[in-house]
C-alpha cells in the first residue's frame, strides 16, 4: 500500500484521547446525599422507555446540565464569575426544560411527576454549586461544551477513508445540485393570480414586541430578555406567508397527531404552523431566530411532508436573513434581507446565496411546490401571487410536539424518537 494512503488510513483511524471524569466530591450538604443516585435512576428509566429528549445535547459528566451548540460556543469566551454564572445557569435551565418533557413521556402523573422534577431540579442547583468548586471540573466543563460547539467528530475508520476517497464525486454532484436549485429560483412564478395563500393568525399583542432589540436588557453572554407573549408576538409579526402551487395546491398548513398505530400523521383541520425561538451569535450580539415549520399531508403509508423556515431578526427586529434546509440535506438555500447581512454568512451554515424578491417592511411569501416532494421554489411578496383568497393557519409552539399525546392515553415525542420527525428538522442541538 502506498505510504500517503498508510498515513491516511491511520490518519482516519485514530481515536481522539477520552477526557477524564469529573471530580466528585461528596454532596454532604443537606438534601444532596441521594442526588447522584436520582440523577442515575431517572436517566436510566429515560433511556430505557426511549423517551429522551432530542432538543439539546447532554454532557458526559454532568447530568444536571444540557446544552445546543450556540450556548455551547461560550466554552472559552465565560470567563468572569458572572458570565460561568450564566453559561452553567443556562445550561441547567436546559436540562429542566428537557426533563418536564422526559418525565411527562414516561407517564408519570402529578403529584409524582411534579415533585421529582423540583428534586432534580434542587439537585442540579446543589451539584452544579459542589461540581463546579473544583477547578479541573470547570475546565473539563469547558472542553466537554467545546466537543460539542463544534459539532460531531468526522467518521473514522475505513467509511471516513471511503468518504475521503468519494469527495471529487461528492463535489460534482454537489455543483450539479446547486446549479438546480439556482434554475428553480430563476424561474419565474406561474402567470396569474395564486387560488390561496396562507398567513398566520395575530393574536393583537403586537404591541409588545420592542422597537430595537438592542434596547432590551441583556444577560451576561448577552442574550436578550423578553417576557413569553412577547417572544410569541415576534413570532406573529414574522410568520411566513404560504402560497401552496402546483402539487401542493388545495392542501394546507397541517398539525401533527399520532394514530391508533402509533404513526405520526397530519391533520388539515386546524391549520397550523409551529414556530421555535432560538439564537445565532453575531459577534458579541445574539441574534434571535424563529424556526417554522410546515407540515403537509402525505400518502397512509408515509410520513407527513416538512419544511422548515428560518428568520434572523436584527437589531431593528425586521429580517437580517432567511433560510431553509434542502429535503434532501444540502445545499441549504440563503436569502440575505437586508444590508450587512453577508457577515452572518460564514462558516459552515452559508448555504447557496438566492435573492428574495421581498421588499423591505414586507413580509416573506414562499412557494411551494413539487410533484413527489414539496419543496420551497420561490420567495417573494404576496402582490406577485395576488391571491384571491386569504386563509390564515395558527401559530404552535414547536414544543408541543416533544409530548404529543398518544391515543390511548400518555405522550412521546414527535422528534428523534423511532419512527418519528428526524432531529434535524429541529436543527442540530
Amino acid at each position: 500500500m502506498p505510504a500517503v494512503c498508510v498515513a491516511l488510513l491511520a490518519a482516519c483511524t485514530a481515536t481522539p484521547e477520552p477526557l477524564p471524569e469529573p471530580e466528585l466530591r461528596e454532596a454532604s450538604l443537606p438534601g444532596l446525599k441521594d442526588c447522584r443516585g436520582s440523577f442515575e435512576a431517572t436517566d436510566a428509566r429515560v433511556a430505557a422507555a426511549g423517551a429522551g429528549h432530542h432538543g439539546y445535547q447532554r454532557i458526559p459528566g454532568f447530568p444536571y446540565l444540557r446544552t445546543d451548540r450556540t450556548l455551547a460556543s461560550f466554552a472559552e469566551e465565560a470567563q468572569s464569575p458572572e458570565a460561568v454564572g450564566t453559561w452553567v445557569r443556562r445550561m441547567r435551565a436546559h436540562d429542566a426544560e428537557a426533563r418536564e418533557y422526559e418525565l411527562q413521556n414516561l407517564g408519570l402523573q402529578n403529584p409524582e411527576r411534579r415533585n421529582l422534577h423540583t428534586d432534580l431540579y434542587r439537585c442540579g442547583r446543589g451539584l452544579a454549586f459542589i461540581d463546579l468548586e473544583v477547578p479541573g471540573n470547570l475546565a473539563l466543563l469547558r472542553a466537554q461544551a467545546g466537543r460539542i460547539a463544534s459539532g460531531p467528530p468526522p467518521e473514522r475508520g475505513l467509511e471516513r477513508l471511503g468518504e475521503i476517497l468519494a469527495a471529487p464525486v461528492r463535489a460534482i454532484r454537489e455543483s450539479s445540485r446547486r446549479a438546480s436549485v439556482r434554475d428553480v429560483f430563476a424561474t419565474p412564478p406561474p402567470g396569474g393570480s395564486a387560488d390561496v395563500v396562507w398567513e398566520g393568525e395575530a393574536t393583537r399583542q403586537g404591541g409588545l414586541v420592542p422597537l430595537r432589540l438592542d434596547e432590551l436588557r441583556r444577560d451576561a453572554l448577552g442574550y436578550p430578555g423578553m417576557i413569553g407573549s412577547a417572544w410569541r408576538a415576534l413570532a406573529e409579526k414574522h410568520a411566513p406567508q404560504l402560497w401552496l402551487d402546483g402539487a401542493a395546491a388545495g392542501a394546507s398548513p397541517a398539525a401533527l397527531y399520532w394514530d391508533e398505530q402509533q404513526r405520526l400523521r397530519a391533520r388539515t383541520e386546524t391549520p397550523t404552523v409551529y414556530y421555535r425561538i432560538d439564537f445565532r451569535r453575531d459577534g458579541a450580539r445574539m441574534l434571535p431566530e424563529i424556526d417554522y415549520v410546515v407540515f403537509l399531508p402525505a400518502e397512509p403509508t408515509e410520513a407527513p411532508r416538512a419544511l422548515r423556515w428560518t428568520v434572523t431578526i436584527g437589531p431593528d427586529v425586521e429580517p437580517l436573513l432567511y433560510e431553509s434546509p434542502h429535503p434532501a440535506g444540502s445545499p441549504r438555500r440563503v436569502f440575505p434581507a437586508a444590508a450587512g447581512a453577508e457577515r452572518l454568512l460564514s462558516g459552515s451554515r452559508s448555504g447557496l446565496v438566492l435573492h428574495a424578491e421581498v421588499a423591505p417592511g414586507e413580509r416573506a411569501l414562499i412557494r411551494i411546490a413539487g410533484e413527489t416532494s414539496p419543496d420551497i421554489v420561490d420567495v417573494l411578496n404576496r402582490q406577485a401571487a395576488n391571491p384571491t383568497q386569504l386563509r390564515q393557519y395558527r401559530l404552535a409552539p414547536y414544543e408541543q410536539l416533544f409530548t404529543l399525546p398518544l391515543p390511548q392515553g400518555g405522550s412521546r415525542s414527535a422528534v428523534g424518537s423511532r419512527t418519528a420527525l428526524p432531529v434535524a428538522l429541529l436543527r442540530a442541538p
